[in-house]
């Protein structure tokens, strides 16, 4: 386990970073108010608070202006480190080894997206894509991709990387132990991020194999799991 479970004893916390899609936010991809309190309610305390996500730049932008996240986040499952004022870090991979695979992939009609740079695209208008488009208005950027694409260019969404390098190197720059972080996730991708924290926590929908690896699991769901896990280690 990542950490003691925050009961009788006292727990030192610098940083909560959270998942976002299944942990903070539900299936209608919604920040509540819940989740803006408690934001509030950790600046109040001067602990630091921000997010550890599969999403790219683009599609995350968004949530970390509402709750006015004022240090970098992770983006990507750990390819990307973004801060308020611009990118710290891109991790990239070559897009050639991959031809083969996604030119089948496209010619089957699957749904390819992808990102270089922070922003999402798609190389066609699949039924997916449209339904995508109607319920969140997202995969605008058509871009099928080219062989100068497959030849030259490197790509951050197709990328094998996990949230916790990512967790690791935010925490050390901005100087806190991982001692003293509080990571809460509710998905495999968030596995290693859980066991390389000091502190660990899950809401109540989470994945069965993600409760036993964390400290405190928290009887709520979604934002007032995390707001639950949060008080729970940091205390009224």
């Amino acid at each position: 386990m990542g950490g003691g479970d925050g009961a009788g004893e006292s727990i030192m916390v610098k940083l909560v970073v959270s998942d976002l899609d299944g942990t903070l936010i539900d299936s209608s991809e919604q920040l509540t108010d819940t989740a803006r309190e408690m934001a509030r309610w950790l600046k109040d305390r001067n602990v630091l608070f921000t997010f550890a996500t599969g999403r790219v730049q683009g599609m995350t932008e968004r949530y970390a202006q509402d709750m006015q996240v004022s240090i970098p986040y992770v983006a990507t499952n750990g390819a990307a480190l973004i801060a308020p004022d611009g990118v710290l870090f891109r991790r990239k991979v070559p897009l050639k080894p991959l031809e083969t695979m996604l030119r089948k992939a496209d010619s089957m009609g699957m749904s390819i997206i992808y990102s270089e740079d922070g922003y999402e695209k798609v190389c066609r208008e699949t039924p997916y894509i449209l339904r995508q488009r109607a319920a969140f208005g997202r995969y605008n950027d058509v871009a099928p991709l080219t062989q100068a694409d497959y030849d030259g260019k490197q790509m951050e969404k197709i990328c094998v990387c996990t949230k916790a390098p990512g967790v690791a190197e935010l925490a050390k720059r901005l100087n806190i132990p991982m001692s003293d972080v509080l990571a809460i996730g509710d998905d495999e991708n968030d596995l290693q991020m859980l066991r390389l924290a000091g502190h660990t926590a899950t809401v109540q929908n989470a994945l069965a194999k993600v409760k036993p690896l964390v400290a405190y699991v928290s009887p709520y769901c979604h934002s007032a799991g995390v707001f639950d896990a949060v008080k729970h280690f940091i205390g009224e």
